[in-house]
């Protein structure tokens, strides 16, 4: 529609229209007058772009700087494993070039990826809950009430962790227990 506007071969449909002044926050006459905006022309020949190397222009020798990135991304053991986006940012390129022209390495890449990101989200998960239950049972054996503001404040349960669905229902449970014993409440 914008290039039928431009090139004044279309008339807008008035609610459509409407609905992109209202979307771009632009006036009526000013979208249609106005060269500042993205109905100028200048604005459409003119726009910077970014660069990408298409996948029918590598080189020999750009594949085989990439190549030896994959390789050297596939020997390395330590840490996680590294990204293929950032990869193909450092040549220049999307993540699919490297998909399309190196397959088995894309696919060795983003396994291993996907693996470690699992085990880290179980690890850390796992982490949390022991870090609020060892707090919880600290803070019961000194007779405290186990509340939020005391868990964060002696450093068992970070603010982000509290925000949790998981860690507030298994927090309210403890305290429930806590309570229907007649502990004090703090």
């Amino acid at each position: 529609m914008l290039y039928g506007l431009i090139d004044e071969t279309r008339r807008p449909y008035f609610p459509a229209f409407m609905d992109m002044c209202y979307r771009l926050d632009i006036p009526p006459d000013q979208f249609l007058f106005d060269r500042d905006n993205l109905t100028a022309i200048e604005q459409w020949k003119t726009h910077p772009h970014i660069g990408y190397v298409s996948m029918a222009k590598l080189s020999p020798g750009k594949k085989q700087k990439i190549y030896e990135d994959l390789k050297k991304a596939l020997k390395s053991k330590s840490g996680p494993p590294a990204r293929v986006s950032h990869i193909a940012s450092k040549h220049g390129i999307r993540f699919s070039t490297i998909r399309y022209n190196f397959p088995t390495e894309y696919k060795e890449l983003t396994q291993r990826r996907s693996a470690w990101e699992r085990k880290f989200r179980q690890e850390s998960h796992q982490t949390r809950i022991e870090n609020l239950t060892t707090g919880i049972y600290s803070l019961a054996r000194q007779g405290i009430y186990p509340s939020e503001r005391k868990l964060r404040d002696l450093g068992y349960v970070i603010p982000s962790d509290l925000q949790r669905e998981d860690i507030k229902l298994l927090l309210s449970i403890f305290q429930d227990i806590y309570r229907l014993h007649g502990f004090l409440n703090d």
